[in-house]
């Protein structure tokens, strides 16, 4: 398998809005994982809608999708 660079991009609603203390938490939670799994990733969120955006290396057994 190429162990380019791949990019995962989406928009989600949220079904209720985020505090700010949520976000901060999420954000922390997001940097210790993103490391762990040797990514990148963005994340903007604006009365309810959530854009991001995570980009890393390929690694077999390492990215999961949980929806």
């Amino acid at each position: 398998m190429s162990k380019g660079i791949y990019y995962l991009v989406y928009t989600s609603i949220a079904s209720r809005l985020i505090s700010d203390e949520d976000l901060l938490l999420l954000l922390q939670q997001s940097r210790r994982n993103n490391f762990a799994f040797g990514i990148t990733g963005l994340l903007r969120y604006m009365e309810g809608v959530q854009d991001s955006g995570i980009n890393g290396v390929l690694q077999p057994g390492r990215w999961a999708l949980v929806g």
